[in-house]
């Protein structure tokens, strides 16, 4: 059996290098690991301990020499910048306090846990704690079974090498002094980094609860190249096994040679992600054969070609915690990652899992503060509407502040119902211009999400997005590398910028990497709403339907009562819907005409079971009760024109409800208004080119194909060329957006490595600098792309690149361009129409644009652009 590298080195093991950073008291030791990080530490059963448990993974802290002093009833412990004082003969950490060097407290001991979200930037904490609690410490294996020549004790081998008999109390006071970078830094430092996830990860994802066959996979591959639509990842769920719910045996009705599908899925350039609902076959999570089942087979699709699993927790079962208080969403991923890790030891390990804290799509509580090491976790069930994509957003960028979780996955246009193409289509826009984009929906005939099920309009917005987004890779990928070495989310709340100010703790909209701020829409036309009276008439003639009702389940025999209904929506609860009708075993029926005065689909939502009829055809048809309550008529009405309806309605127990809706297909034509906050400096409207001076609130109204961009004058962003998944092409050339302002440099950074391997944790990777200046006093903009540093497995020798200067207003005509110190020929383009800002090539949405080329040169040669101007129609004309 292959296992991952040894992180946890065998004894002695690591502590703080400093000795004197150490002072154990009786039953308590204290630890000053660095100037702003103490730990309180309670002797365990073994003693106090120095090896790395499943929270804390690094114990090799510089240590801060510790001065003693006895105070009395007091131990004082004491630095240059705080103070632990103890009480005498103390055996718990209770009246344990630290104060400043002047006797102001600034921590007081209380009870805390390992499930405690950060403080946010603004409330520029003094202190703050949390609990490696339960206290566990794995084994050099991790959570893979045992290898055969483990030399274990009786009480480890039954854990596979787990330690669970050194629980204590250990607690670590953090002490930034406000300093929230300090705290972020610190503590990933104490728990470990956000890890970096392969490149595919930022490409689009299909995702569906629906028992696919290998045939109707591959079509539907198919169908995203020759629309255009890029795509990198097809998730499989559940119906890809036997039992279609747990277990691992395929389905091979479905998919009668898994390897041959694998195969030509990978051909066409996409990943397959397996869901898995693991099943424990033991009572105890660490018990070495659970540990066996779940290694040898999830291991064995991984070694099929199988590219990473979705360990999805359900709700029926579920693995088992190993202690109570680490919550099994965040177990399963380490026994997933751990185990990828074994089978394939030199790939990043990539696991789709359940958010610790965040249930259906609800947010109830923080995450364990070990989960933010798992890349991609997605918030589980939601219902489509509009409070779901605002709660998707704002739980995105809250918990990338909060707790560190920079790849959070919504399921993009709702899991359970049929969203709108207004709906839809912001759900998408956001996702587009997040961590990552995965639409995602429960199994029935209505539920779609394939970006041309709602219509050539929302399919030509939804290209034009994704589109973006592939250009945008260098950009995402950049701030992906920056979350693993700082912590910082990709998705970066405004309080990460702007601290002192309380409009930037909203949750509403955020920076995507450096520069560029995303304000998507959260509100729209009410989804699915019922269908109007105006559009109803009865058979014979005026306003209405007819309602049957009848004292059965099955519209059998003379209704009991008839009469005219002005609308379908009824919900009756507790009373009988007419007289002689039970409350509950009785149908409903009724009949008349439909004519929508704008293009739509009709469905029907029950309680129980329903059908609807259009001209005589039989469109939904749900009369056996079941969850799935919703159903959708694939066909299009158009505006103006009569169709007969009949909708039948079986009510057993419960409440009766019974709605005929509609589904708008075509996007509204009032743009929807929302106000956005800017931070300091000037901002450009990426639509239009109207700056902006913050700190500031604006009002934007933004049509159905607009999500608010601002970018930062002083930005500059590295553009991929198009491709149709991540691994298309190189990026090569390099398009640089360049948006110069005269007081403050453009900076970025090109980040590079082999975008699969764990090469890159020791310095496999390339870093280029990326600076734009503008000199008014010169008059002179200068571009410098400098010398690539480093290098991985598979780097390009050379590249070219392509520059498009966005000139500011206090640019005046350009004269000359020069290239590598040589002139060199442009074009200045006036602005025009475009799908969507960062275009690669052409004119530009927001504004004239200096395009210039340069030509392909070694990486490690710095290069220039100088754009010189003189004093004019700031840039508006050569």
């Amino acid at each position: 059996m292959n296992v991952p590298d040894d992180p946890f080195p065998p004894p002695p093991y690591p502590r703080c290098r400093h000795p004197d950073a150490s002072v154990e008291l009786g039953a308590l030791r204290i630890q000053a690991l660095s100037p702003t990080l103490v730990r309180l530490e309670v002797r365990g059963p073994r003693g106090f301990e120095d090896r790395r448990s499943f929270h804390v993974v690094e114990r090799a802290w510089p240590g801060v020499p510790l001065r003693r002093r006895d105070a009395g009833p007091e131990v004082e412990l004491a630095t240059d910048r705080w103070t632990v004082r103890v009480p005498v003969g103390a055996t718990d950490l209770r009246g344990v306090v630290i104060t400043d060097p002047g006797g102001a407290v600034l921590y007081r001991w209380e009870a805390v846990t390992s499930t405690r979200a950060l403080p946010a930037p603004g409330a520029r904490p003094e202190a703050w704690a949390v609990a490696d609690a339960p206290r566990i410490v794995p084994p050099a294996w991790g959570a893979t079974p045992a290898p055969p020549d483990a030399d274990l004790a009786p009480d480890l081998a039954a854990t596979s090498g787990w330690d669970l008999g050194n629980d204590a109390p250990d607690q670590y006071v953090f002490l930034p002094r406000g300093d929230h970078a300090r705290l972020r830094a610190d503590l990933l430092r104490l728990t470990g980094p956000v890890e970096l996830p392969p490149l595919y990860l930022f490409g689009a994802f299909h995702s569906r609860y629906y028992p696919y066959t290998d045939r109707g996979v591959l079509g539907l591959i198919q169908e995203y190249r020759e629309r255009g639509l890029p795509l990198d990842v097809f998730m499989v769920d559940t119906d890809w096994r036997v039992s279609a719910s747990f277990g691992y045996d395929e389905n091979l009705k479905l998919f009668p040679d898994m390897a041959e599908f694998l195969e030509k899925v990978h051909h066409m350039g996409v990943r397959v992600g397996f869901n898995d609902h693991p099943k424990p076959v033991a009572d105890l999570a660490l018990d070495p054969l659970e540990m066996r089942h779940r290694y040898d087979n999830l291991g064995r699709w991984l070694r099929l070609g199988v590219d990473f699993w979705w360990f999805d927790r359900n709700w029926e079962v579920s693995l088992a915690e190993p202690l109570p208080g680490l919550a099994k969403e965040v177990w399963g991923m380490q026994v997933f990652r751990d185990t990828t890790l074994g089978v394939r030891p030199d790939s990043r390990p990539l696991i789709l899992a359940n958010v610790d804290g965040i249930d259906n799509g609800h947010l109830n509580r923080p995450s364990d503060i070990a989960g933010h090491r798992f890349p991609f976790q997605w918030t589980g069930d939601t219902l489509v509407g509009w409070r779901g994509v605002r709660e998707g957003v704002e739980n995105a960028v809250q918990v990338g502040v909060r707790s560190l979780l920079p790849y959070l996955s919504e399921d993009v246009g709702g899991h359970e119902g049929i969203p709108s193409p207004e709906l839809y289509l912001r759900s998408y826009q956001f996702g587009a211009l997040s961590a990552v984009l995965r639409p995602h929906c429960s199994n029935s005939l209505s539920f779609l999400r394939e970006p041309w099920a709602l219509g050539p309009q929302v399919e030509a917005i939804a290209r034009a997005y994704l589109v973006l987004r592939y250009r945008l890779l260098p950009h995402l990928y950049a701030a992906a590398r920056h979350a693993f070495d700082t912590g910082e989310p990709l998705l970066r709340r405004l309080d990460l910028v702007s601290p002192q100010c309380p409009e930037a703790a909203a949750n509403d909209q955020y920076l995507l990497g450096e520069g560029l701020l995303v304000a998507p829409i959260l509100e729209g036309e009410p989804w699915n709403p019922p269908v109007p009276p105006g559009w109803l008439q009865r058979a014979e003639g005026g306003p209405g339907l007819d309602l049957e009702l009848f004292a059965n389940e099955n519209l059998l025999g003379s209704p009991l009562v008839s009469r005219v209904e002005p609308a379908l929506d009824v919900r009756w609860r507790g009373q009988a819907p007419g007289p002689g009708i039970p409350l509950e075993h009785f149908s409903a029926r009724w009949t008349g005409q439909v004519t929508p005065d704008r293009a739509v689909q009709l469905g029907l939502r029950v309680e129980a079971g329903g059908r609807l009829w259009l001209d005589g055809r039989l469109v939904v048809d749900q009369w056996i009760p079941s969850v799935r309550n919703l159903g959708l008529d694939p066909v299009t009405l158009e505006p103006g024109v009569s169709h007969a309806l009949r909708v039948d309605l079986r009510q057993g127990e419960g409440e009766a409800r019974c709605l005929l809706f509609y589904r708008p297909m075509e996007l509204p034509l009032r743009p929807v208004a929302r106000s956005v906050w800017l931070p300091d400096g000037e901002w450009l409207d990426a639509w239009t080119g109207t700056r902006f001076q913050g700190p500031r609130t604006l009002e934007t109204r933004a049509p159905a194909a607009v999500t608010p961009l601002f970018i930062r004058a002083g930005s500059l962003f590295a553009l991929a060329p198009d491709m149709l998944h991540t691994g298309e092409k190189p990026w090569d050339p390099i398009t640089l957006e360049v948006h110069p302002h005269p007081e403050r440099a453009a900076r970025a950074e090109l980040y590079e490595d082999d975008g699969q391997s764990n090469a890159y944790q020791a310095g496999a990777c390339r870093r280029t600098p990326l600076e734009a200046r503008l000199e008014p006093g010169r008059r002179r903009v200068t571009v410098t792309v400098g010398a690539a540093a480093g290098s991985f497995h598979g780097a390009r020798p050379e590249r070219a690149w392509v520059l498009r200067l966005h000139p500011h207003p206090r640019m005046g005509r350009i004269q000359e361009v020069r290239v590598d110190g040589c002139k060199a020929d442009w074009q200045l383009l006036p602005p025009g129409p475009a799908p969507a800002p960062f275009q690669l090539r052409g004119p530009a949405l927001d504004g004239p644009v200096l395009e210039v080329e340069l030509p392909s040169r070694p990486v490690v040669l710095e290069r220039s652009v100088e754009v010189r101007y003189q004093p004019g129609d700031c840039g508006l004309a050569s």
